[in-house]
Protein backbone atom coordinates (compact mmCIF):
# COMPACT_ATOMS: atom_id res chain seq x y z
CA UNK A 1 0.00 0.00 0.00
CA UNK A 2 2.52 2.61 1.09
CA UNK A 3 4.93 1.96 -1.74
CA UNK A 4 2.16 2.22 -4.37
CA UNK A 5 1.00 5.56 -2.86
CA UNK A 6 4.61 6.76 -2.96
CA UNK A 7 4.92 5.68 -6.60
CA UNK A 8 1.68 7.54 -7.51
CA UNK A 9 3.00 10.72 -5.84
CA UNK A 10 6.32 10.40 -7.68
CA UNK A 11 4.59 9.86 -11.04
CA UNK A 12 2.30 12.88 -10.41
CA UNK A 13 5.34 15.02 -9.58
CA UNK A 14 7.17 13.73 -12.67
CA UNK A 15 4.21 14.73 -14.91
CA UNK A 16 4.15 18.22 -13.33
CA UNK A 17 7.88 18.70 -13.91
CA UNK A 18 7.56 17.45 -17.50
CA UNK A 19 4.73 19.98 -18.04
CA UNK A 20 6.94 22.81 -16.74
CA UNK A 21 9.76 21.65 -18.99
CA UNK A 22 7.47 21.57 -22.03
CA UNK A 23 6.25 25.12 -21.31
CA UNK A 24 9.82 26.32 -20.77
CA UNK A 25 10.91 24.74 -24.08
CA UNK A 26 8.03 26.46 -25.93
CA UNK A 27 8.94 29.82 -24.37
CA UNK A 28 12.60 29.29 -25.29
CA UNK A 29 11.67 28.44 -28.88
CA UNK A 30 9.48 31.56 -29.10
CA UNK A 31 12.30 33.74 -27.75
CA UNK A 32 14.76 32.26 -30.25
CA UNK A 33 12.34 33.05 -33.11
CA UNK A 34 11.93 36.64 -31.87
CA UNK A 35 15.71 36.98 -31.60
CA UNK A 36 16.17 35.75 -35.19
CA UNK A 37 13.57 38.27 -36.43
CA UNK A 38 15.26 41.08 -34.48
CA UNK A 39 18.66 40.16 -35.94
CA UNK A 40 17.17 40.19 -39.45
CA UNK A 41 15.67 43.64 -38.81
CA UNK A 42 18.98 44.88 -37.44
CA UNK A 43 20.85 43.72 -40.56
CA UNK A 44 18.26 45.39 -42.81
CA UNK A 45 18.38 48.67 -40.87
CA UNK A 46 22.18 48.58 -40.86
CA UNK A 47 22.25 48.15 -44.65
CA UNK A 48 19.73 50.99 -45.09
CA UNK A 49 21.88 53.21 -42.84
CA UNK A 50 25.00 52.45 -44.93
CA UNK A 51 23.05 53.18 -48.12
CA UNK A 52 21.79 56.46 -46.66
CA UNK A 53 25.31 57.47 -45.54
CA UNK A 54 26.64 56.75 -49.04
CA UNK A 55 23.87 58.76 -50.73
CA UNK A 56 24.40 61.62 -48.29
CA UNK A 57 28.16 61.76 -48.95
CA UNK A 58 27.48 61.61 -52.70
CA UNK A 59 25.02 64.50 -52.39
CA UNK A 60 27.54 66.49 -50.30
CA UNK A 61 30.22 66.00 -52.98
CA UNK A 62 27.83 67.10 -55.74
CA UNK A 63 26.72 70.11 -53.69
CA UNK A 64 30.33 71.17 -53.05
CA UNK A 65 31.11 70.75 -56.75
CA UNK A 66 28.11 72.88 -57.76
CA UNK A 67 28.94 75.54 -55.18
CA UNK A 68 32.50 75.69 -56.55
CA UNK A 69 31.13 76.06 -60.08
CA UNK A 70 28.83 78.86 -58.92
CA UNK A 71 31.68 80.74 -57.23
CA UNK A 72 34.14 80.32 -60.10
CA UNK A 73 34.32 83.25 -62.52
CA UNK A 74 32.41 82.39 -65.68
CA UNK A 75 34.64 81.50 -68.60
CA UNK A 76 33.37 83.20 -71.75
CA UNK A 77 32.99 80.81 -74.63
CA UNK A 78 33.56 82.08 -78.17
CA UNK A 79 30.14 80.85 -79.31
CA UNK A 80 28.42 82.42 -76.31
CA UNK A 81 30.55 85.33 -75.12
CA UNK A 82 27.84 87.88 -74.28
CA UNK A 83 25.40 85.39 -72.72
CA UNK A 84 26.86 83.69 -69.62
CA UNK A 85 23.69 83.78 -67.51
CA UNK A 86 22.01 80.48 -68.59
CA UNK A 87 24.93 78.37 -67.32
CA UNK A 88 24.81 80.11 -63.93
CA UNK A 89 21.02 79.68 -63.77
CA UNK A 90 21.38 75.99 -64.61
CA UNK A 91 24.04 75.51 -61.91
CA UNK A 92 21.86 77.34 -59.36
CA UNK A 93 18.89 75.16 -60.30
CA UNK A 94 21.02 71.98 -59.97
CA UNK A 95 22.25 73.16 -56.55
CA UNK A 96 18.68 73.87 -55.41
CA UNK A 97 17.46 70.42 -56.56
CA UNK A 98 20.40 68.69 -54.85
CA UNK A 99 19.83 70.57 -51.61
CA UNK A 100 16.18 69.50 -51.70
CA UNK A 101 17.27 65.89 -52.20
CA UNK A 102 19.75 66.13 -49.31
CA UNK A 103 17.04 67.63 -47.08
CA UNK A 104 14.64 64.85 -48.09
CA UNK A 105 17.31 62.23 -47.28
CA UNK A 106 18.07 63.83 -43.91
CA UNK A 107 14.38 64.25 -43.07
Amino acid sequence: GVSSLLMQDLLKEKREVEGWLDRAREQHKGLEERLAEAQKDLRRVSMEREDFAFKLSEANILTASLEARLQAPPTPRPDQAPEKRPAVQQAEEEARVLKERVNALEG
